[in-house]
């Protein structure tokens, strides 16, 4: 095996290959030859060493390593896709960007407020969010591949300064006319045979909150799994049961009439501003931060006051 005759060819019929599980598509893809990428394709399975596909019924079906060398192919095919971005717009002089990757979730939570405080101060500078779930978040970040990240805590990033911009703690969400919304505070012996909304295996909240009634001796009735707080709270709103989020997802869902109360033991939950260490910030992105940390602070503010000692969403105004 030598791996310096890998050639870029070679890998972007790999990518084509893997992207539409035959050699007659990837060569369509490609704009050449079947027999162009059949030849790469074992130039590149020699050069590597390995056999990266199964041949059989005139398809090919990638090996596990296939599927490893792939994600590191995408890897840096996003990469090359940030150039061609830049290029575009420098060529297009459309001016200053600021690059944010952070959690879907917060995308879709805090990230908003944070965007309008930012150019309501009179910035006229672009910004381009990118979500992402970990692993990649950190490891794009490590890469210093963005201006900036915002992230859940409990995660540690090489590369990367980190500071606490919201403080908070998980909350109870229950459909419009739930019983249990005359509690000012739910435990996890009030939930014990209700039907639960909860996150994903392996969801650093998910596992906080099943330590929480783990501890309590009590264990709720899954009904429902979702990756995603947003999908949860949309599941309790149609009724469907009750779930424990975050609460800035759970301000988010303010619209859609759900009681919010207090979940003791108390799960903290905090977010984090994360700048790589060697990517000095332009003044742009020094705003851009600073409306992260003033939008974080307002936010937990509002939502402190709101939670004295319960609330429901449509009583809340940021």
């Amino acid at each position: 095996m030598d791996t310096a005759f890998l050639t870029l060819r070679h890998i972007e019929v790999f990518r084509a290959i893997m992207q539409t599980g035959s050699v007659t598509e990837a060569a369509a893809l490609l704009n050449t030859s079947q027999p162009t990428v059949s030849r790469e394709l074992a130039r590149m399975e020699y050069v590597c060493g390995m056999r990266l596909f199964e041949r059989g019924k005139g398809r090919l079906q990638a090996t596990q390593e296939a599927g490893t060398l792939f994600g590191e192919v995408q890897r840096a095919y996003h990469g090359m896709e940030r150039v061609r971005q830049a290029v575009e717009e420098i060529r297009l002089h459309r001016g200053v960007q600021v690059s944010v990757i952070c959690q879907p979730g917060l995308a879709q939570s805090l990230l908003p407020h944070v965007c309008k405080a930012f150019l309501d101060n009179g910035s006229d500078a672009g910004i381009r969010i990118t979500p992402q779930d970990q692993p990649l978040l950190g490891e794009w970040l490590a890469a210093q591949q963005f201006d900036l990240g915002v992230m859940e805590s409990g995660v540690a990033v090489a590369g990367v300064e980190h500071s606490v911009i919201f403080e908070g703690q998980q909350v109870c969400v229950l459909p419009p006319g739930h019983a249990l919304a005359r509690r000012k505070v739910i435990k996890p012996a009030d939930l014990a045979g209700q039907p639960f909304i909860r996150l994903a295996d392996g969801d650093p909240q998910r596992i906080s909150i099943d330590a929480a009634f783990a501890a309590a001796g009590v264990s709720y009735r899954p009904i429902l799994q979702t990756h995603s707080s947003a999908a949860a709270c949309a599941m309790v709103a149609q009724g469907l049961g009750v779930t424990v989020v975050n609460p800035l997802m759970a301000w988010l869902a303010q619209g859609q009439g759900l009681v919010i109360r207090r979940f003791a033991p108390a799960i903290p939950y905090a977010v984090l501003l994360a700048l790589p260490r060697y990517r000095p910030p332009s003044a742009a992105v020094s705003a851009f931060a600073d409306a992260v940390r003033r939008s974080g602070k307002q936010l937990a503010k509002a939502l402190a006051a709101a939670l004295k000692p319960s609330f429901t969403m449509d009583r809340y105004e940021p």
